[in-house]
């Protein structure tokens, strides 16, 4: 097909959209179209605003769900969703995305996923129950108005399915300036159960780094010397890293 897509069976999921050509990071593999508007969310349907969902034409509603997809949401000039490429995909792999990505909640999948991903967290579930980590991960790859929610005073946001544990809510209190000797800094306020998942996975990715806060590294072997360093205060000492990789 000229499109780069074409529907078949697959082994274990029934139908699904597999690629017939290959596609880049970034470039798109499926242009969303809107076919019509829904009154309520359900298993085709796709969420393109806080309270407004949408069956898409084509064969964008065949893509099958995965907990660690090649391809993440974007909305295009239309509102609806494409399909763009998050890793490398093949001609012959299967085109994917996980359902996390265009809607706040999913209630209606079988109790157990089937993407046979290593990564499978054993259920298809909606943005709200996806762990900091993962929303992370999935940065710039998911439909605006997810983070949108995310970012609303607790009173404001949809209710949560009942039995689902609720992250701590981040406080929002006006930063202050703070210097330590040559570091100057903004403080503020904020849920550490929160924030820690999702800044320990943009370190693992390389997207920030802790290296403006560290003043030395030490192999584990040599905890105690680097104790005693931090204890005494010496040497410029600021933050002490024991790097397993040493």
């Amino acid at each position: 097909m000229n499109d780069g897509y074409e529907l078949q069976r697959t082994d274990a999921k029934g139908e699904g959209v597999l690629a017939t050509r290959s596609f880049q990071v970034g470039k798109t593999a499926m242009v969303g179209v809107i076919d019509r508007e829904l009154d309520h969310n359900h298993s085709h349907a796709s969420q393109v605003g806080e309270k407004r969902f949408v069956l898409h034409s084509g064969l964008i509603p065949k893509v099958n769900h995965s907990c660690e997809p090649n391809c993440g949401i974007r909305l295009n000039a239309s509102g609806a969703h494409d399909l763009i490429a998050r890793r490398p995909i093949t001609a012959g792999q299967e085109i994917t995305f996980d359902y996390a990505m265009r809607n706040y909640s999913v209630d209606h999948f079988a109790a157990h996923c089937q993407c046979g991903s290593p990564r499978c967290r054993d259920r298809i579930t909606g943005w709200k129950d996806l762990p900091a980590e993962r929303k992370a991960e999935y940065h710039g790859f998911v439909a605006p108005y997810l983070t949108d929610i995310d970012n609303q005073p607790a009173t404001e946001q949809p209710p949560r399915r009942r039995g689902c544990r609720r992250s701590l809510t981040r406080s929002r209190r006006p930063a202050r300036i703070g210097r330590v000797k040559e570091l100057e800094f903004a403080i503020g306020l904020c849920s550490v159960h929160y924030e820690l998942p999702a800044l320990i996975a943009l370190t693992r990715a390389g997207r920030i780094t802790p290296e403006v806060a560290l003043s030395h590294r030490f192999a584990l072997s040599e905890g105690p010397a680097a104790y005693e360093l931090f204890d005494s205060r010496a040497d410029g000492v600021r933050k002490v890293l024991l790097d397993p990789a040493r």
